[in-house]
């Protein structure tokens, strides 16, 4: 049997509003904090984790794919996939595809660290203690069934793209897990070729960024930072040129959009304004390169 069905009245009234396969989640709810319970990933324990820390739209340019398992430490089938998840790591880790334990009742006889050294090995999921989350991750992309363990792919865009049960083989009848039929691209098969195809769709993005030079110190290397903040740099190009004059000019006159990293780098005196002041000042870098 895949899991217990947990109290479905009592499940279904306080886990009504969960994403469906073809929803993006919301910046808001990228943005839920979680705390961390089994370090991993760069995290310690005691750390808070966000969604949004592995959106490339968001940190910088590192886009991933995201795999999250919702399991209850107390639970056999929860207990028993668990190291499939973690041979599931190994494989895909390299690939840039982040996976994560979302785990309920830490304690319960597991913690974290118990889970975690238990059912993995020095390449185990990142595991959040949800006993002090707020909203965790089951509220938001719990499966049909309302039951553990549930499991969901969340693609670079930060579009939930399937809750697949099993992991072997994705047998789910209803559209909100994702079936074989509703799942865009995936005519069956089992975890891995779906994951596969998530990779291939993200493609360059979601390879691992290299470089040492780090031009604007934020840690992020220039060969990963969409974003670089060099004042006067308006358009990222690491060169302060004509172009980025003509780009602040039309900031300042509302022509077209201009992105938070370009009003940024076109505030040269930092005053949270971009204005003619800050066009002189850049002209003033061009002339004096």
């Amino acid at each position: 049997m895949k899991k217990i069905i947990l109290s479905v009245l009592f499940l279904s009234s306080i886990y009504a509003q969960s994403y469906c396969a073809g929803d993006q989640v919301s910046i808001a709810d990228q943005n839920l904090e979680h705390m961390v319970g089994a370090a991993m990933d760069g995290y310690e324990v005691g750390d808070t984790f966000k969604l949004a820390d592995y959106n490339g739209a968001l940190n910088g340019g590192e886009y991933h794919i995201i795999f999250i398992d919702m399991s209850a430490s107390w639970w056999g089938p929860c207990q028993s996939n668990a190291p499939i998840v973690d041979g599931l790591e190994d494989q895909w880790s390299e690939y840039g595809v982040k996976f994560i334990t979302s785990l309920s009742d830490a304690g319960s006889p597991y913690t974290c660290e118990s889970w975690q050294s238990s059912f993995g090995n020095s390449e185990a999921p990142l595991v959040l203690d949800e006993n002090q989350s707020s909203v965790g991750f089951f509220d938001l992309f719990h499966d049909s069934w309302n039951a553990f363990p549930t499991f969901v792919l969340i693609d670079h865009t930060m579009t939930v793209r399937a809750k697949p049960w099993t992991l072997d083989s994705n047998s789910n009848t209803n559209s909100c897990d994702g079936t074989n039929n509703s799942i865009n691209g995936w005519s069956g098969g089992d975890t891995n070729d779906f994951i596969q195809q998530l990779v291939d769709e993200c493609g360059a993005l979601c390879e691992p960024c290299s470089g040492d030079i780090d031009s604007d110190g934020d840690g992020i290397s220039d060969d990963c930072d969409d974003c670089h903040n060099m004042p006067g740099d308006v358009n990222d190009d690491l060169s302060i040129d004509v172009l980025d004059i003509v780009l602040t000019v039309n900031a300042i006159l509302v022509i077209g959009e201009t992105s938070e990293c370009a009003l940024s780098d076109s505030d040269i005196d930092g005053n949270g304004i971009v204005n003619i002041l800050d066009v002189i000042q850049i002209i003033n870098l061009v002339i004096d390169q």
